[in-house]
């Protein structure tokens, strides 16, 4: 997803920059399409990217040896 988020801020860099140096607003409306785009991307992958902070799925996060040690 990363990826494509890099492509399209490409997209949008390079017709900005023709959009403004050229006459029209058509390749202006091209950054700004591919610039929402590479943000739903972008917020996709963070998404759907694991946060890494909890215990993998199915497990408690305890450790059962633990809990028949004496203290």
């Amino acid at each position: 997803m990363f990826a494509v988020s890099w492509l399209c801020l490409a997209v949008a860099v390079v017709s900005l920059v023709l959009g403004l140096s050229r006459e029209g607003l058509t390749l202006v409306y091209v950054s700004i399409g591919a610039s929402v785009a590479a943000m739903l991307f972008l917020l996709a992958g963070v998404v759907r990217k694991p946060s890494g902070g909890g215990p993998p799925p199915g497990r408690s996060g305890k450790d059962p040896a633990a809990s028949e040690r004496p203290s």
